[in-house]
């Protein structure tokens, strides 16, 4: 796809629109090429605008920096924020960011405490997702009754 044309794309069925980005288009005429997108996609229903766009942004991700797809995408997107797809991206990327927080924060306290984590121990914390059990954890880090590693991770 990267050596074709994106001409096909952008002139054939609406929802080939959004694979026009990874066809052989040099990133220079990324702004152009988006421009022409956003002609064929914004009279779209607002749904469906929404969900190509999405697409879009999404396929960008394979060939090119977030950065400059969010900011390309930004520019002719209306609704980006608003879309629910897109929130949901967003809130799965700060919930795995509370996740990997909360391990870091509980294996630097605990590693205080009961010295650095063996490998085991240290699979043991990366394996667990639930943020509140991993909050619960590190409370329990100073806890009298958690004398090691292995009583600190028996935390319900």
């Amino acid at each position: 796809m990267w050596q074709e044309s994106p001409e096909p794309y952008l002139v054939g069925g609406v929802n080939l629109v959004p694979l026009a980005p990874l066809t052989r288009v040099a990133e220079a005429d990324l702004p152009d090429l988006v421009r022409r997108m956003a002609e064929r996609i914004n009279p779209e229903p607002e749904p469906r605008a929404d969900m190509l766009w999405m697409a879009s942004l999404l396929l960008m991700g394979f060939r090119y920096d977030e950065k400059l797809a969010t900011r390309l995408v930004k520019g002719v997107w209306k609704n980006m924020r608003e879309s629910t797809t897109y929130q949901a991206i967003l809130k799965e990327g700060r919930d795995e960011g509370q996740i990997a927080e909360a391990r870091r924060m509980l294996l630097v306290l605990g590693g205080n405490r009961f010295g650095d984590p063996n490998e085991a121990t240290h699979a043991a914390v990366e394996a667990i997702h639930d943020v509140e059990r991993l909050e619960r954890m590190t409370l329990r880090v100073y806890d009298a009754n958690v004398s090691d590693w292995e009583s600190l991770l028996a935390t319900a």
